[in-house]
Protein backbone atom coordinates (compact mmCIF):
# COMPACT_ATOMS: atom_id res chain seq x y z
CA UNK A 1 0.00 0.00 0.00
CA UNK A 2 1.56 3.75 -1.21
CA UNK A 3 1.51 6.46 1.42
CA UNK A 4 -1.07 9.10 0.65
CA UNK A 5 -0.16 12.06 -1.34
CA UNK A 6 -0.41 14.52 0.82
CA UNK A 7 2.44 13.52 2.90
CA UNK A 8 4.86 13.73 0.06
CA UNK A 9 6.86 16.89 0.12
CA UNK A 10 7.70 18.37 -3.36
CA UNK A 11 9.71 21.58 -2.60
CA UNK A 12 11.19 22.71 0.33
CA UNK A 13 10.25 25.81 2.09
CA UNK A 14 12.42 28.80 3.24
CA UNK A 15 11.46 31.57 5.81
CA UNK A 16 14.01 34.24 6.90
CA UNK A 17 12.93 35.52 10.26
CA UNK A 18 16.54 37.25 11.87
CA UNK A 19 19.44 39.32 10.56
CA UNK A 20 22.20 41.36 11.54
CA UNK A 21 20.85 44.61 12.13
CA UNK A 22 21.76 48.33 13.96
CA UNK A 23 21.28 48.95 17.23
CA UNK A 24 20.63 52.58 16.89
CA UNK A 25 21.62 53.87 20.07
CA UNK A 26 24.82 51.55 20.01
CA UNK A 27 25.43 53.12 16.28
CA UNK A 28 25.12 57.01 17.56
CA UNK A 29 27.97 55.67 20.56
CA UNK A 30 30.13 54.35 17.62
CA UNK A 31 29.72 58.21 15.10
CA UNK A 32 30.78 59.68 18.67
CA UNK A 33 33.81 57.41 19.77
CA UNK A 34 35.00 57.68 16.10
CA UNK A 35 34.42 61.99 16.21
CA UNK A 36 31.99 61.49 12.73
CA UNK A 37 29.79 63.83 14.41
CA UNK A 38 29.95 66.50 11.49
CA UNK A 39 30.46 63.64 8.96
CA UNK A 40 27.46 61.87 10.14
CA UNK A 41 24.94 64.91 9.62
CA UNK A 42 25.96 65.35 5.86
CA UNK A 43 24.20 62.47 4.15
CA UNK A 44 26.67 63.09 1.24
CA UNK A 45 28.99 61.93 2.98
CA UNK A 46 29.36 57.83 3.44
CA UNK A 47 29.01 57.72 6.74
CA UNK A 48 26.09 60.15 6.47
CA UNK A 49 24.29 58.09 3.91
CA UNK A 50 24.69 54.71 6.56
CA UNK A 51 22.79 56.31 8.85
CA UNK A 52 20.27 58.05 6.74
CA UNK A 53 19.55 54.93 5.16
CA UNK A 54 19.52 53.36 8.39
CA UNK A 55 17.19 56.06 10.19
CA UNK A 56 14.63 56.14 7.56
CA UNK A 57 13.34 52.70 8.28
CA UNK A 58 10.86 54.47 10.62
CA UNK A 59 11.91 52.13 13.77
CA UNK A 60 13.19 53.97 16.60
CA UNK A 61 15.61 51.31 17.84
CA UNK A 62 16.64 48.59 15.23
CA UNK A 63 17.29 48.54 11.59
CA UNK A 64 19.36 49.05 8.32
CA UNK A 65 20.19 46.14 6.15
CA UNK A 66 23.13 44.03 6.33
CA UNK A 67 25.15 45.72 2.89
CA UNK A 68 25.29 48.74 5.63
CA UNK A 69 26.47 47.10 8.24
CA UNK A 70 29.13 45.54 6.29
CA UNK A 71 30.24 49.00 4.25
CA UNK A 72 30.46 50.00 8.17
CA UNK A 73 32.63 47.78 9.46
CA UNK A 74 35.12 47.93 5.96
CA UNK A 75 35.19 51.71 6.04
CA UNK A 76 36.47 51.37 9.79
CA UNK A 77 39.95 49.25 8.48
CA UNK A 78 40.87 52.68 6.21
CA UNK A 79 38.95 55.43 8.02
CA UNK A 80 36.96 56.11 4.50
CA UNK A 81 33.98 57.40 6.31
CA UNK A 82 34.28 60.85 4.71
CA UNK A 83 34.63 60.66 1.10
CA UNK A 84 34.47 57.47 -1.39
CA UNK A 85 32.78 55.56 -3.43
CA UNK A 86 28.93 55.49 -3.41
CA UNK A 87 27.01 51.97 -1.75
CA UNK A 88 27.00 50.73 -5.02
CA UNK A 89 30.29 51.12 -6.12
CA UNK A 90 31.55 50.10 -2.68
CA UNK A 91 30.07 46.65 -2.83
CA UNK A 92 31.33 46.20 -6.49
CA UNK A 93 34.44 47.13 -5.20
CA UNK A 94 34.39 44.77 -2.37
CA UNK A 95 33.60 42.12 -4.51
CA UNK A 96 36.40 42.83 -7.11
CA UNK A 97 39.09 42.54 -4.64
CA UNK A 98 37.45 39.32 -2.70
CA UNK A 99 38.01 41.38 0.79
CA UNK A 100 35.09 38.84 1.79
CA UNK A 101 35.89 39.29 5.62
CA UNK A 102 33.75 42.17 6.09
CA UNK A 103 30.53 40.28 5.47
CA UNK A 104 31.10 38.11 7.84
CA UNK A 105 29.88 40.42 10.40
CA UNK A 106 26.14 39.81 9.27
CA UNK A 107 24.20 36.98 9.68
CA UNK A 108 21.12 35.66 8.10
CA UNK A 109 18.40 32.76 9.90
CA UNK A 110 16.27 30.97 8.45
CA UNK A 111 13.65 28.04 8.86
CA UNK A 112 13.63 25.46 6.31
CA UNK A 113 11.42 22.71 6.08
CA UNK A 114 10.51 20.23 3.66
CA UNK A 115 13.86 18.82 2.82
CA UNK A 116 14.85 15.32 3.87
CA UNK A 117 17.76 13.84 5.95
CA UNK A 118 19.91 13.15 2.81
CA UNK A 119 20.06 16.66 2.20
CA UNK A 120 20.57 17.55 6.27
CA UNK A 121 23.42 15.17 5.82
CA UNK A 122 24.89 17.35 3.24
CA UNK A 123 24.36 20.85 4.41
CA UNK A 124 25.63 20.37 7.85
CA UNK A 125 28.74 19.71 6.22
CA UNK A 126 29.27 23.21 5.71
CA UNK A 127 30.37 24.45 9.22
CA UNK A 128 32.19 27.84 8.97
CA UNK A 129 30.23 30.38 9.93
CA UNK A 130 27.05 28.87 10.56
CA UNK A 131 24.98 27.34 13.14
CA UNK A 132 22.15 24.51 12.99
CA UNK A 133 19.60 23.55 15.17
CA UNK A 134 17.36 20.50 13.52
CA UNK A 135 14.69 18.71 14.29
CA UNK A 136 14.90 16.08 16.57
CA UNK A 137 13.44 12.51 15.48
CA UNK A 138 14.58 11.48 18.89
CA UNK A 139 12.46 13.30 21.12
CA UNK A 140 9.64 14.07 18.32
CA UNK A 141 7.15 11.75 17.39
CA UNK A 142 7.37 10.37 14.01
CA UNK A 143 3.62 8.91 13.42
CA UNK A 144 2.40 12.26 11.59
CA UNK A 145 6.09 12.26 9.14
CA UNK A 146 5.86 13.61 6.01
CA UNK A 147 8.35 12.16 2.96
CA UNK A 148 11.04 14.01 0.72
CA UNK A 149 10.72 13.01 -3.02
CA UNK A 150 13.70 13.66 -4.88
CA UNK A 151 14.08 15.98 -7.27
CA UNK A 152 14.68 13.51 -10.16
CA UNK A 153 11.68 11.89 -9.30
CA UNK A 154 10.27 14.78 -9.00
CA UNK A 155 10.76 16.41 -12.60
CA UNK A 156 9.44 13.10 -13.38
CA UNK A 157 5.72 13.21 -12.30
CA UNK A 158 5.55 17.04 -13.07
CA UNK A 159 2.59 17.88 -14.56
CA UNK A 160 0.98 14.29 -14.42
CA UNK A 161 -3.08 14.51 -13.24
CA UNK A 162 -3.70 12.91 -9.94
CA UNK A 163 -4.69 10.04 -12.29
CA UNK A 164 -1.67 9.69 -13.88
CA UNK A 165 0.62 9.92 -10.26
CA UNK A 166 -1.61 7.02 -8.81
CA UNK A 167 -0.29 5.43 -11.96
CA UNK A 168 3.14 6.28 -11.79
CA UNK A 169 5.11 2.93 -11.46
CA UNK A 170 8.32 5.02 -9.99
CA UNK A 171 6.33 7.17 -7.70
CA UNK A 172 4.98 4.12 -6.79
CA UNK A 173 7.72 2.24 -5.42
CA UNK A 174 8.53 5.48 -3.75
CA UNK A 175 5.65 5.57 -2.22
CA UNK A 176 4.87 2.40 -1.26
CA UNK A 177 8.39 2.35 0.35
CA UNK A 178 7.53 5.63 1.82
CA UNK A 179 4.61 3.80 3.96
CA UNK A 180 6.59 0.26 5.06
CA UNK A 181 8.85 2.30 6.82
CA UNK A 182 6.52 4.43 8.21
CA UNK A 183 3.91 1.60 9.49
CA UNK A 184 6.74 -0.72 10.89
CA UNK A 185 7.62 2.44 12.82
CA UNK A 186 4.41 2.67 14.44
CA UNK A 187 4.77 -1.41 14.99
CA UNK A 188 7.88 -0.91 16.41
CA UNK A 189 6.80 2.41 18.79
CA UNK A 190 3.17 0.27 19.85
CA UNK A 191 5.51 -2.43 20.96
CA UNK A 192 7.26 0.17 23.15
CA UNK A 193 3.93 1.25 24.36
CA UNK A 194 2.75 -1.95 25.56
CA UNK A 195 6.18 -2.40 27.27
CA UNK A 196 5.37 0.77 28.84
CA UNK A 197 1.76 -0.44 30.48
CA UNK A 198 3.71 -3.40 31.64
CA UNK A 199 6.05 -1.61 33.48
CA UNK A 200 3.28 0.90 34.81
CA UNK A 201 1.42 -1.94 36.02
CA UNK A 202 4.63 -3.64 38.03
CA UNK A 203 5.25 -0.24 39.87
CA UNK A 204 7.99 0.92 38.05
CA UNK A 205 9.45 4.34 38.34
CA UNK A 206 7.89 7.14 36.74
CA UNK A 207 11.80 8.05 35.65
CA UNK A 208 12.45 4.77 34.01
CA UNK A 209 9.10 5.33 32.04
CA UNK A 210 10.25 8.18 30.70
CA UNK A 211 13.63 6.50 29.71
CA UNK A 212 11.52 4.18 27.91
CA UNK A 213 9.71 6.67 25.76
CA UNK A 214 12.82 8.19 24.97
CA UNK A 215 14.21 4.92 23.87
CA UNK A 216 11.38 4.26 22.14
CA UNK A 217 12.20 6.96 19.51
CA UNK A 218 15.23 6.42 19.42
CA UNK A 219 15.34 3.00 18.49
CA UNK A 220 11.58 3.45 15.80
CA UNK A 221 13.68 6.26 14.07
CA UNK A 222 16.08 3.82 12.52
CA UNK A 223 13.13 2.24 10.76
CA UNK A 224 12.64 5.74 8.80
CA UNK A 225 14.41 6.71 5.26
CA UNK A 226 16.30 8.83 4.38
CA UNK A 227 13.47 10.80 2.70
CA UNK A 228 12.07 11.46 5.87
CA UNK A 229 11.00 15.14 6.22
CA UNK A 230 13.08 17.58 8.56
CA UNK A 231 12.92 21.05 9.75
CA UNK A 232 15.54 22.98 11.08
CA UNK A 233 16.77 26.57 12.18
CA UNK A 234 20.01 27.45 10.15
CA UNK A 235 22.07 30.31 10.65
CA UNK A 236 25.14 31.36 8.42
CA UNK A 237 27.22 35.07 8.08
CA UNK A 238 26.86 36.20 4.26
CA UNK A 239 30.49 35.23 3.11
CA UNK A 240 29.50 31.38 4.26
CA UNK A 241 25.62 31.94 2.60
CA UNK A 242 27.74 33.02 -0.75
CA UNK A 243 30.29 30.18 -0.16
CA UNK A 244 27.23 27.47 0.27
CA UNK A 245 24.95 28.80 -2.99
CA UNK A 246 27.86 28.82 -5.22
CA UNK A 247 29.07 25.93 -4.38
CA UNK A 248 25.52 24.10 -4.06
CA UNK A 249 23.88 26.46 -6.62
CA UNK A 250 26.09 24.75 -9.11
CA UNK A 251 24.78 22.28 -11.83
CA UNK A 252 27.12 19.07 -10.60
CA UNK A 253 25.48 19.63 -6.32
CA UNK A 254 22.92 17.19 -5.17
CA UNK A 255 20.04 17.92 -6.60
CA UNK A 256 17.74 18.10 -3.52
CA UNK A 257 20.51 20.89 -1.72
CA UNK A 258 20.46 22.23 -5.05
CA UNK A 259 16.55 22.93 -5.13
CA UNK A 260 17.03 24.97 -1.94
CA UNK A 261 19.59 27.12 -3.11
CA UNK A 262 17.35 29.54 -4.72
CA UNK A 263 15.15 29.95 -1.85
CA UNK A 264 17.89 30.81 0.53
CA UNK A 265 19.40 33.36 -2.12
CA UNK A 266 15.66 35.03 -2.48
CA UNK A 267 15.35 35.20 1.23
CA UNK A 268 18.63 37.03 1.66
CA UNK A 269 18.20 39.44 -1.14
CA UNK A 270 16.25 42.21 0.73
CA UNK A 271 19.21 41.99 3.58
CA UNK A 272 21.98 42.61 1.81
CA UNK A 273 21.18 43.41 -1.75
CA UNK A 274 24.52 45.09 -3.32
CA UNK A 275 26.42 41.69 -1.53
CA UNK A 276 24.12 39.38 -3.73
CA UNK A 277 23.58 41.52 -6.72
CA UNK A 278 26.07 39.84 -9.01
CA UNK A 279 23.95 36.20 -8.74
CA UNK A 280 22.40 34.94 -11.55
CA UNK A 281 20.07 31.97 -12.29
CA UNK A 282 19.48 29.88 -15.00
CA UNK A 283 17.23 26.60 -16.06
CA UNK A 284 19.33 23.34 -16.10
CA UNK A 285 18.56 20.65 -18.24
CA UNK A 286 17.48 19.05 -15.53
CA UNK A 287 14.61 21.18 -14.83
CA UNK A 288 16.26 23.10 -11.78
CA UNK A 289 17.95 26.37 -11.20
CA UNK A 290 21.39 27.01 -11.31
CA UNK A 291 23.25 29.82 -9.28
CA UNK A 292 26.39 31.78 -10.77
CA UNK A 293 27.92 34.62 -9.06
CA UNK A 294 30.22 36.68 -11.35
CA UNK A 295 32.81 37.41 -8.38
CA UNK A 296 32.59 33.18 -7.56
CA UNK A 297 33.06 32.36 -3.42
CA UNK A 298 35.60 34.50 -1.86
Amino acid sequence: MPIPMEKIIFEPTVSKFAGTVFDFSGLEDAVIQLDLEDAASDPKTPIGGILARTFESGDTHFGGNGDDIAEFAGRQCYNSFTKGRDPIAYHLNIKESQHGSIYEHVNVCFLVSGVSRSLTHELIRHRVGTAYSQESQRYVDAKDIRFVLPPLLANHVAGMSAEELEADAELTIFRRSCHQSWREYQNLQSQFVERLKAMAAAGASEDAIVSVKKRANEAARSLLPNAAETRLVFTTNLRSLRHLLTLRGAEPADLEIRRLMPGLLAKSRSHAPQFFSDFVSSLGNDGLAILEAEFGRF
